[in-house]
């Protein structure tokens, strides 16, 4: 009998079910390094673009100046990329600019910092490392964060590392508006 309580009881107790998200909401491309192109629009900006008219709110897209696959070599196409020496400036650049314009809501950016193999840590990945990691990667926050601290740009995600199975990917989300390296 009390087993019956107890069902008659939980029967009673009103449960919200939440309605699923918008599709737009739902929808993320990851834009990376193709091979070929439909117009004559910067090869960056034109996936966006497409993104967009299919609906997605979020992207993937490589903000990255490690020696293996820097964002100007995978983003090359109906492009002239100017020299960058680091990620603020390269996130400086007219593509990037303009990419961060475009109304999505979130933007994943698979990021190596600059003058490095992408997968140097799998060697070695000592305490200096790990500083310049940290360096490098507080200042493009500062920079994006500050840059873009009015806009309508809801999160960041950077992603940093490929394999799952050796380092891990580390992944870092900003909410856009009151992060505190905001403050520093």
């Amino acid at each position: 009998m009390p087993y019956l309580v107890s069902l008659l009881t939980a029967a009673a107790i009103p449960i919200a079910i939440a309605s699923p998200p918008r599709l737009e909401t739902q929808l993320g491309i990851a834009h990376i390094g193709g091979l070929y192109s439909f117009s004559d629009t910067d090869y960056l900006n034109e996936g966006a673009a497409e993104a967009r008219k299919i609906g997605a709110r979020c992207i993937k897209v490589a903000l990255s100046l490690d020696t293996d696959n820097p964002s100007p070599k995978l983003y090359a196409l109906n492009s002239r990329w100017p020299s960058a020496e680091t990620l603020e400036e390269l996130a400086d650049t007219s593509y990037f600019r303009a990419l961060f314009s475009r109304s999505f809501d979130t933007f994943i950016l698979n990021a190596f910092r600059p003058g490095r193999s992408a997968s140097y840590w799998r060697q070695e990945f000592t305490s200096e490392d790990e500083r310049a990691e940290e360096e490098c990667f507080a200042s493009l926050t500062r920079y994006l964060l500050s840059t873009y601290r009015n806009s309508h740009i809801k999160h960041l995600l950077f992603k940093i590392g490929r394999e799952i199975g050796h380092c891990g990917e580390i992944s870092i989300l900003i909410r856009h508006r009151s992060h505190p390296l905001l403050r520093q």
